[in-house]
């Protein structure tokens, strides 16, 4: 904590998301949850090294979870779009959701800048057999799911690459674009869709639990499924506000065209 204090990481980006993400609170409150997201991404990036080379067994004691939820989809022959946010450990959850069930289990990716250690995550993220899928190459990803049923995975809180043709919607008081192709991919394929909550409940210690919000996204409207995904993202953040990637630029896009 006291390295990202001394070199400045993103410290104004961070205060103004935090300041206008929670207008009522007061600034000593805001600084408070600030200086804890430090020692919470600093926790993060330590323990996702850890899991390159993580005991299976103890990676599982460290994230419990309802697994039963999962599952049961899964026995009924149900494929699954599993939905979360940058929730510390968000590496640590996915790592175990590819662990607990024998089926496919394919998540969604932003390739790094920095190849070797773009290569080391990937190692990192595919050790537990799971497809990693690049977002510069969605639709060959996709097309590679042939399996019934599988699991797709994707942090769908990640700035679109193309706005233009994003879901806008007010997010903790402003607006901001979503990738709308995960709901998309749901309603074609008739998957159920699950939104996961990541809970830190101390160091190293964290709670995943699904929660189902459809058996079957055809017989919904995408608004509709992406309205309640953000909305369960704002739930979250409001009750463990520390625990979310407050650094990167959530908002640094303005809408030009509603698609």
């Amino acid at each position: 904590m006291i390295m990202f204090d001394i070199a400045g990481y993103r410290k104004q980006i961070i205060a103004d998301n935090l300041h206008q993400a929670f207008p009522d609170k007061s600034p000593k409150e805001v600084a408070a949850i600030q200086q804890k997201f430090y020692k919470n991404f600093c926790d993060q990036w330590m323990e996702t090294l850890k899991a390159i080379s993580m005991p299976v067994r103890v990676l599982q004691q460290n994230c419990p979870g309802n697994w039963e939820v999962l599952k049961g989809h899964l026995q009924e022959n149900r494929n699954v779009v599993l939905l979360l946010g940058h929730f510390f450990n968000w590496e640590w959850a996915n790592l175990a959701c590819a662990m607990q069930i024998e089926k496919t289990y394919a998540g969604v990716y932003l390739p790094l800048s920095n190849k070797i250690f773009d290569r080391l995550i990937l190692h990192m993220r595919t050790r537990s057999g799971a497809m990693m899928i690049s977002m510069k190459s969605l639709k060959g990803g996709f097309s590679k799911l042939t399996s019934k049923p599988y699991v797709l995975a994707l942090i769908a809180d990640q700035n679109p690459s193309v706005p233009d043709v994003a879901y806008w919607h007010s997010f903790m008081h402003r607006e901001a674009p979503f990738f709308k192709g995960s709901v998309q991919m749901a309603i074609r394929s008739q998957a159920a869709i699950l939104l996961a909550s990541i809970r830190k409940e101390k160091r190293g210690l964290y709670r995943i639990t699904f929660h189902t919000l459809t058996e079957n996204a055809k017989n919904h409207a995408a608004e509709e499924l992406m309205n309640a995904y953000i909305n369960f993202l704002e739930d979250e953040l409001r009750s463990q506000p520390e625990n979310w990637l407050w650094s990167h630029r959530r908002w640094k896009h303005t809408r030009q065209n509603q698609a």
